[in-house]
């Protein structure tokens, strides 16, 4: 009997792919007709390790993504069957603590020195690397702007070109005999049927007889969730986030990737070989909605080349370097995706629970999974968790194990 899996990102391909491994036939549903076209193609690829989340006090945010980054490249590479290259990587990410930042740089400092004894305590890998070096405070600015930036920190922390890695897990997808790919197919909901499931389409068909389902939808997983009456207590928040995705740049290979903390501020991430992810939040951030399924945001061409264009203008003045990048805008897009989080207010509310990140996870109801992946990196880590349950081999002790409110 073949497991239903709703959502072809990268939580979905991941938890395919390793069912698959256990010799489970799988049924994979997604609206695109390709893989990992949404979402999981158009962010950062941060393989986060928990540095961003200075105001979780508790470091279970952080906890949570370094258990999740230590597994997450050993689980592809063997899915993969492949070593995924340094070439695939940026460069080690700078922390650059903002004039404007919600905590001072020695708030900053203890939390990231305070994480790297997190990464210290947790076995595995990160990049090809088992030891991480330490984050360490930068003797000089490097190359940001000293009236907007008040400290800058070294950290071991790296993004993987999503691009490129999503194309080897879309061809390991296809490739596999028990993984079926049913694109072009949109899910509006999931009903019982005796011990199993039906999975309903817009279209009006009723699919399978599936003694097992996993939600891995991202923007429509609540709404998917309630019309099995899953229903959230909890105020949650979808905001629409785009970015500039560069390719073919001439210039600025001496930029170092960067992440400015802590308020609504943004990244830069150096690929290398003239490609940037460039996002300042203040304008790339273009919707937010608190309704079970978000809208899906419709910017023409002058719209986008606006909030292009008002985005280098200010990562610009924090980072010089970026006005003497050659952009070939014929290469390069302005896109982006839903980005799905518990709390009320956005980030600029220090008291936000946009915040955290520990309340995520595989969340199981009699053979029905629904999983909340929180960030990008924890893909893998969540994959294995449903798929020991799936398969029966879920122990109690352990085990994030939480019933759907």
């Amino acid at each position: 009997m073949a497991v239903g899996i709703v959502g072809a990102g990268i939580q979905g391909c991941a938890l395919a792919l390793e069912l698959a491994s256990r010799g489970m036939e799988v049924h994979l549903f997604d609206r695109e007709f390709q893989p990992l076209q949404r979402a999981s193609l158009w962010n950062e690829g941060k393989i986060h390790l928990g540095y961003i989340f200075a105001k979780d006090k508790s470091l279970a945010s952080a906890r949570q993504m370094v258990l999740g980054a230590r597994i997450f490249f050993d689980f592809f590479e063997r899915h993969l069957a492949q070593v995924i290259p340094q070439s695939a990587y940026s460069d080690n990410f700078l922390y650059a603590v903002h004039r404007d930042s919600m905590l001072t740089s020695e708030e900053v400092e203890a939390h990231l020195r305070s994480v790297d004894e997190i990464i210290r305590e947790v076995p595995g890998s990160y990049c090809g690397e088992t030891r991480l070096r330490p984050v360490r405070r930068a003797e000089t600015l490097r190359g940001l702007n000293p009236e907007l930036a008040q400290a800058v920190f070294e950290t071991p922390e790296r993004s993987v070109n999503v691009h490129y890695l999503a194309d080897l897990i879309a061809r390991a997808v296809f490739s596999n005999p028990l993984i079926t790919f049913v694109g072009g197919t949109s899910v509006e909901s999931i009903s019982r049927a005796g011990t199993g499931f039906k999975i309903q389409t817009s279209d009006g068909s009723s699919l399978g007889d599936y003694t097992q389902v996993a939600n891995c939808s991202w923007e429509s997983r609540l709404v998917i969730d309630s019309t099995l009456g899953y229903c959230e207590c909890r105020r949650w928040m979808h905001r629409y986030k785009l970015a500039l995705h560069l390719e073919g740049a001439q210039g600025g290979s001496d930029i170092r990737s960067t992440t400015l903390v802590l308020a609504p501020l943004g990244d830069i991430v150096n690929f290398g070989a003239g490609r940037f992810y460039l996002s300042w939040y203040p304008h790339c951030k273009i919707a937010e909605s608190f309704d079970l399924v978000p809208a899906e945001p419709k910017l023409d061409h002058q719209q986008l080349q606006s909030i292009a264009n008002n985005s280098l203008e200010a990562l610009s003045k924090i980072v010089p370097a970026l006005r003497e990048v050659a952009i070939d805008w014929g290469k390069s897009q302005v896109r982006g995706g839903h980005i799905f989080a518990w709390g009320g207010v956005d980030i600029h509310d220090g008291d936000s629970g946009l915040h955290n990140r520990f309340d995520i996870g595989v969340n199981s109801d009699d053979g029905y999974h629904s999983i909340d992946t929180g960030k990008y990196g924890m893909a893998a880590r969540f994959a294995l968790e449903a798929a020991d349950r799936i398969s029966g081999l879920s122990a109690e002790k352990g085990c994030y194990v939480s019933p759907i409110k």
